[in-house]
């Protein structure tokens, strides 16, 4: 005779009486907490150890989820124009950043290799 669609399988009937009336009845902290003593015990073989850090894993540390990456940089949005708007309008605010950048855009030009063959590296 088969079960019928969702009904427990004898083993976990069983699992779930003993939980009810045994060594952990009304006490679901003491269960991971015996886990946890299950899981540090050097006395407990591995196999051992590994299946109840396993089984307390998820009441420990939460699990990660998918989140959707958005896009908060507002420079990423902008078109072409709106950025040139802005570079302009700075550019009127503070002329002297026209100087600066030529002076950075010359000093990064420079290559070693022709500082070498002018005899300057």
């Amino acid at each position: 005779m088969a079960r019928t669609k969702g009904a427990l399988n004898v083993k976990t009937r069983n699992a779930f009486r003993e939980a009810e009336t045994g060594l952990f009845a009304g006490k679901g902290d003491s269960v991971l907490r015996y886990l946890l003593k299950l899981a540090t015990d050097s006395d407990q073989t591995v196999a051992v150890r590994v299946q109840a850090a396993k089984v307390a894993l998820p009441y420990l540390k939460p699990a990660l989820s998918a989140v959707e990456q958005t896009n908060t940089e507002p420079a990423m949005t902008l078109s072409e124009d709106d950025i040139l708007k802005q570079i302009t309008d700075l550019l009127k605010a503070r002329p002297d950043l026209i100087n600066q950048a030529q002076a950075t855009i010359a000093r990064e030009s420079v290559s070693p290799v022709s500082d070498v063959k002018a005899g300057t590296g």
